[in-house]
């Protein structure tokens, strides 16, 4: 388990980082060892601990993750799993009396980690490994409400 006292090592890979003055700025990304899904989760789970078998497990999992949205979707801060979750608002008012527009604001879903996870990310012990192959590049971006190139980019724009 990630919570233990044991180290768990990560491979960070290095990608340039081009929208910069410096032409050796890198950014980093942690290399994937693949994925997970709930019904990964719940066959580990069950192999773990038999007293509770894979069926249970999952309409447990369903019925709390219907709860959690419900609570989300009705303003309630709700911890879940890794993250606590709240709503945020997009886009900028203007005036006092201002009003929702759908083309300028939009609502999001806030997550923060909890203290068990930040907690576990100081237990990895990242590998930098140098530069990564990279097929694709963006080399230049264009921001669409300005028009101006690899400078700037407009929130909420598309």
């Amino acid at each position: 388990m990630c919570n233990k006292a044991k180290l768990f090592k990560i491979i960070v890979k290095l990608y340039k980082l081009l929208f910069t003055a410096r032409k050796d700025d890198r950014f980093g990304r942690v290399v994937s060892s693949g994925s997970m899904n709930v019904d990964d989760l719940i066959a580990i789970a069950v192999t773990r601990r038999s007293d509770i078998n894979a069926v249970t497990m999952k309409a447990s999992y369903e019925i709390l993750k219907e709860l959690a949205l419900e609570g989300v979707c009705n303003t309630k801060q709700v911890e879940f799993g890794l993250s606590h979750y709240s709503l945020g608002v997009n886009g900028v008012f203007i005036g006092d009396r201002t009003t929702w527009n759908n083309s300028e604001h939009s609502l999001s879903l806030l997550a923060t980690p909890t203290a068990e996870v930040r907690n576990a990310l100081k237990k990895l012990s990242p590998e930098v490994r140098g530069m990564a192959s990279s097929d694709t590049n963006v080399n230049t971006l264009t921001d669409v409400s300005s028009g101006e190139t690899n400078s700037r980019l407009t929130p909420g724009k598309y």
